[in-house]
């Protein structure tokens, strides 16, 4: 929904049905942080609790795309943000801080080893009002 907000576009088909989500996540974002695969149940089914990599049988099938039909062609989907240069055209042109683009690239980062946690984004400058 983030994404979507700021970029006024779905990163994902929008009829995709809900079991592919995690597989197309995972096709944008990468691989999802160990603590987070460990720590849900519904992760663990679908992607290996030691790696945290999308499980291989899931891969070959559904993970590349949403089934024929469910894919609506009018709309390009994107797989990465360049938030430097486009925040202010994908918010109308508002202003904001430097502190909450920073927020933001920490939470959107592709990598899953530099991706900020839960717990680093709650300690951000950004949110607790340091500049």
């Amino acid at each position: 929904m983030l994404f979507t907000a700021l970029a006024g576009r779905p990163i994902y088909p929008s009829k995709a049905p809900a079991f592919v989500i995690p597989a197309l996540q995972w096709r944008h974002f990468g691989d999802f942080p160990m603590d987070l695969v460990r720590d849900n149940d519904v992760a663990a089914l679908i992607f290996d609790t030691r790696t945290g990599r999308l499980k291989e049988d899931l891969v070959s099938g559904f993970a590349f795309g949403a089934p024929a039909g469910d894919v609506d062609p009018g709309i390009q989907y994107a797989t990465h943000v360049p938030l430097d240069k486009y925040f202010e055209h994908i918010t109308g042109g508002r202003k904001f801080s430097d502190n909450l683009k920073d927020f933001i690239a920490r939470m959107l980062d592709l990598d899953p080893q530099t991706r900020a946690t839960a717990k680093q984004l709650l300690s951000h400058r950004w949110l607790i009002g340091s500049t």
